[in-house]
């Protein structure tokens, strides 16, 4: 399990860089579809449950749990 901690920015639904060590994204709702959230962590994006999603303080410090070498990402603390 690999954690990674920093500043965690709301990119909205702007495209996502890895300028920050921790970006949310936000999929708008749209025809057939639902809206969804995201979230990269070490040059990778990681589909974010609403679970999750309630944890995570955008534009705070977060500690992100991932598994390596996976697209799984087990938890979100704030810090």
């Amino acid at each position: 399990m690999t954690a990674v901690t920093g500043w965690t920015h709301d990119f909205d639904s702007a495209r996502l860089t890895d300028e920050y060590p921790i970006g949310l994204h936000r999929s708008p709702e749209g025809f057939k579809s639902l809206e969804s959230f995201s979230l990269r962590v070490g040059g990778r994006t990681y589909p974010l449950e609403r679970e999750l999603r309630e944890r995570i303080r955008p534009d705070r410090v977060n500690t992100v749990l991932i598994a390596p070498r996976s697209k799984l990402l087990i938890n979100v603390l704030p810090a």
